[in-house]
């Protein structure tokens, strides 16, 4: 090339087929709704893709240039797709719950295996719709509306900001200090913050781990609520808290997004013991009480135990934190009610 400037990144061919967004912020439900969607007509089991995210992150930031952020969100989604089509980085453990071993179509991945290079799996990745699970993209992820026009679409997951304070404040510590986890960070005079804390720097810097926990959540569920005013038309909003007592107007829109057996959506949402009694009454497992989920209670009325839970939050918060966390606790029950 005499003048590499004058050339931009393009990958104008890609592979075919729906992409599914399964969206929100962490700990509203998006692992439960990938196992209830994961059986739909032509449906790759969702998988978590964090470089995926970070492409669409940085964009959003201007941290990256429209043409070279939709060229590689192109490249690697292609490449996840071919690669979960040849079964190459296919996750095998048993015990996360995004394994290929929960996914109705395991035998096919084992199979995929041993099939030889020259085998067309083009032909049997086109219809399929791809499936992406993503942490709090929300806004940030119009990028790919525009490198997949009309391909995309979207379950955004939501949950009100009370019952996401203990799942939160088990895991805020960890941005910027562990390895393990894998957000985006900033350095922000000499502190370390993750991506989306984009305002109140300073009573973010200055908080401990309870107000910090009050204050990501309020600014995310804040971007929730725009979102959700601006979400395109192949969407589904899912608010936690209605669907897991009455999913039926929830599954009526998923089928219309998507084509599937209602049949097969019932069965898995027996599983996760949907419909529920209480919104507290969870699936049992070890990874829903790392994230402090027994914390949460079931004898109680749900009117006594939202009282009860949302004094014991705010005695632990510092003034900035009350009162972000209160106006995103009023929007978000303006936006969806409360459920008692």
């Amino acid at each position: 090339m005499d003048n590499l400037n004058s050339f931009y990144p393009t990958r104008h061919l890609t592979i075919g087929g729906k992409i599914l967004l399964i969206d929100g912020l962490t700990g509203t439900g998006k692992t439960m709704i990938m196992r209830i969607v994961s059986g739909l007509n032509n449906m790759q089991f969702p998988k978590f893709d964090y470089t995926i995210e970070h492409i669409c992150i940085l964009y959003s930031l201007n941290k990256l240039e429209l043409n070279s952020a939709i060229t590689l969100l192109r490249l690697k989604i292609d490449q996840s797709r071919y690669d979960y089509a040849i079964s190459r980085e296919v996750n095998f453990r048993y015990k996360d719950l995004s394994s290929i071993l929960h996914s109705p179509d395991r035998l096919e991945r084992f199979i995929s295996l041993f099939k030889n290079d020259d085998y067309p799996f083009d032909q049997e990745i086109d219809p399929k719709t791809f499936a992406l699970i993503t942490h709090q993209l929300l806004d940030s992820s119009k990028v790919l509306d525009e490198a997949f026009p009309n391909k995309i679409h979207r379950v955004l997951c939501m949950r009100h900001p009370l019952y996401l304070f203990n799942h939160w404040s088990s895991y805020i510590d960890k941005h910027g200090k562990s390895t393990r986890d894998f957000t985006i960070w900033f350095n922000d005079n000499n502190s370390i913050i993750p991506w989306f804390i984009t305002k109140n720097n300073k009573d973010y810097r200055d908080s401990d781990h309870s107000s910090k926990s009050a204050l990501a959540i309020s600014i995310l569920t804040n971007r929730s609520m725009d979102f959700v005013d601006q979400i395109p038309e192949k969407a589904v909003v899912v608010d936690f808290e209605k669907f897991v007592l009455d999913p039926e107007p929830y599954v009526t829109k998923i089928l219309t997004l998507l084509p599937g057996s209602k049949n097969k959506i019932l069965d898995s949402l027996r599983k996760e013991n949907i419909p529920r009694f209480h919104i507290n009454d969870t699936v049992n497992k070890k990874i829903y009480l790392k994230y402090g989920s027994d914390k949460l209670r079931t004898n109680l009325s749900h009117k006594q135990d939202y009282a009860d839970l949302k004094d014991n939050v705010f005695s632990k918060l510092n003034a900035a934190a009350k009162r972000e966390f209160n106006i995103a606790i009023e929007r978000y029950e303006e936006r969806f009610k409360l459920w008692y």
